[in-house]
């Protein structure tokens, strides 16, 4: 297991997404509620589940990463699994950068044979524990590596549809293409947000009430 440098405001926030074409809805479509657990406060999360399954569209644990070694680690514990068959939820697990390392994301982006790797296990992690899919949290990203970035989600989302896996993406809110900051150059910038949403079924917009979050 892991854990995380940034922690979420609160036990669960909620995410209106608007899913993409790809699910056969471009006439009329389908909004869902999306609901993220955190690994740091398991045990109110599996009490606050239990008490609020039935307003869950989709359940999204934050239980995994891909650590210093370009490996993946972490899973759901078997409680979680159990409260989950029990109320029959869907199930779209994120994979993060363990704790938000800059260099992680750097060396994994730039050696195609490691992202095939962990592409490769992501599609067999969710076969095997029924997952609808995969969500990408990974954070604290160099602006120089968007386009890097950007063809490794495409990547990934190949594979993944190719499995009838959806692929989403989690992106840091930004409101120009550029600005001389800290915050763009390592969060936000390297969001290519049409490239993205040209290959993922939806992508997750950050947003915290706490000012002081990230």
């Amino acid at each position: 297991m892991f854990s995380f440098k940034k922690q979420f405001l609160g036990l669960f926030f909620s995410a209106l997404i608007l899913l993409a074409p790809a699910f056969g809805l471009a006439a009329e479509q389908k909004i869902e509620k999306i609901f993220y657990m955190s690994q740091l406060r398991e045990k109110e999360g599996i009490a606050s589940l239990k008490k609020n399954a039935d307003k869950i569209d989709i359940l999204a644990p934050q239980f995994y990463a891909v650590n210093a070694k370009l490996g993946l680690t972490g899973g759901l514990t078997p409680e979680l699994k159990k409260v989950i068959a029990q109320k029959k939820l869907k199930v779209m697990p994120l994979v993060a950068n363990a704790g938000f390392k800059q260099g992680i994301m750097h060396n994994l982006l730039t050696s195609p044979k490691d992202q095939d790797a962990v592409i490769k296990g992501l599609v067999y992690l969710a076969k095997k524990n029924n997952y609808i899919g995969w969500q990408f949290d990974f954070e604290n990203i160099s602006y120089l590596d968007r386009d890097l970035y950007s063809a490794f989600v495409e990547r990934a989302s190949k594979a993944m549809h190719k499995e009838k896996l959806i692929l989403t993406v989690a992106a840091v809110s930004r409101s120009v293409d550029y600005e001389n900051t800290s915050a763009f150059k390592n969060w936000g910038g390297v969001f290519d947000y049409e490239r993205l949403a040209k290959a993922v079924d939806f992508i997750s917009i950050m947003t915290y009430d706490d000012p002081n979050s990230v």
